[in-house]
């Protein structure tokens, strides 16, 4: 259980196999943090206890980089509990097996995001890994459809193809637009 996990232990674990630098799980795909949050989802069987804070500290002790590691499209407790933040496929469909996805075109994801970052770097921490910085399907969010309308009064081209300028255009502008 996770409120059996010894951070202490896990950094002597590092420190014996010659680590130098370790990422920590802050926010998992499920979308749960392993700290106490204010604007998250914090692991339920971790009972408010903060093992991605203690993890850091015992890194640090053993002179060990922590690193963090936090998602950002794969987070299924925001998608979930937020309808509007998810990602939508041309004909609908929102999640993909297991997962569901959050589009960080929606400007409430996105100042979500921007929070739980914050949270994230107010520990000691390094550097931090934001994963999963890509769009799973060519998402058809009313964010992603207002976007595209208002930069080129089009709709989204209906058919990936590559000879098609619009379809260029559009999938620059997705680039652009997870870069930002």
């Amino acid at each position: 259980a996770m409120r059996r996990f010894d951070p202490a232990n896990y950094a002597a674990m590092m420190k014996k196999a010659g680590i130098d630098a370790s990422m920590v799980y802050a926010v998992c795909h499920n979308g749960n943090c392993y700290y106490p949050t204010k604007v998250g989802h914090m692991h339920k069987n971790l009972e408010g206890r903060d093992i991605f804070g203690e993890t850091v500290q015992e890194l640090r002790k053993q002179s060990i980089t922590p690193i963090a590691y936090v998602t950002i499209i794969f987070h299924n407790n925001s998608a979930k509990t937020h309808p509007e933040w998810r990602q939508y496929d041309p004909v609908g469909r929102q999640q993909n097996n297991r997962y569901w996805f959050s589009c960080t075109n929606h400007p409430g994801y996105r100042q979500f995001c921007k929070d739980q970052i914050a949270e994230v770097v107010s520990y000691p921490v390094e550097g931090i890994f934001i994963d999963m910085t890509f769009w799973s399907t060519i998402c058809h969010c009313e964010s992603c459809r207002n976007l595209w309308l208002k930069e080129t009064g089009k709709e989204i081209p209906a058919v990936i193809d590559w000879n098609n300028p619009e379809w260029v255009q559009f999938q620059r502008a997705r680039e652009r637009w997870m870069g930002d």
